[in-house]
């Protein structure tokens, strides 16, 4: 018996593995594994365009002070506003910010364009973990939660090795 008298298996359960789940957690994994990737080959393009590795911090710095900076924003907004659309324009904003690094010819634009991309990433991946929250059904709360979670955790392991891989492709290719 529940405290409010009602026996809890007299409610109907709603399934966790659902259509919108599932979109959450791929589209979520794709995000971590593309910000994965750029965690190792980040500070090897700015050694590579500034000739100097003392530099090659600055990129995940400026990417990290923007996240942080925007992050409370981002709550806000997603309290008061629809929550799928926040995450889906933070996510159009990090992507965009992700191919504007192709045309980086210099320190300053790619920092601008790492700026950019903390501000997306503070949208997006703020709104995710919230839109997981409001699609869990309360019953399963934990299991899902340790679910959405396991994709993180598995875009952790794989992003990094695929960008040095994607890397060393691309700078072999080219030779």
């Amino acid at each position: 018996m529940s405290l409010v008298g009602i026996s809890e298996r007299t409610l109907p359960e709603k399934p966790l593995w659902t259509k919108t789940f599932l979109l959450l957690i791929t589209a979520n994994f794709a995000s971590y594994v593309s910000f994965y990737m750029l965690n190792p080959t980040i500070p090897i393009y700015i050694e590579s365009i500034t000739g100097k590795q003392a530099l090659s911090g600055l990129g995940m710095g400026v990417f990290f002070l923007s996240a942080v900076l925007f992050r409370p924003f981002a709550g806000r907004i997603v309290d008061t506003r629809q929550r799928k659309s926040v995450f889906l324009f933070g996510s159009s904003i990090f992507f965009i910010s992700i191919l504007a690094l192709n045309w980086a010819p210099t320190l300053l634009v790619l920092l601008l364009a790492r700026f950019v991309q903390g501000f997306g990433w503070a949208y997006c991946n703020t709104a995710a973990g919230t839109l997981a929250s409001d699609i869990i059904p309360k019953h399963r709360f934990a299991e899902g939660i340790g679910f959405y979670g396991l994709s993180l955790s598995i875009a952790m392991g794989i992003g990094p090795a695929l960008g040095l891989f994607l890397l060393q492709l691309l700078t072999t290719t080219l030779s």
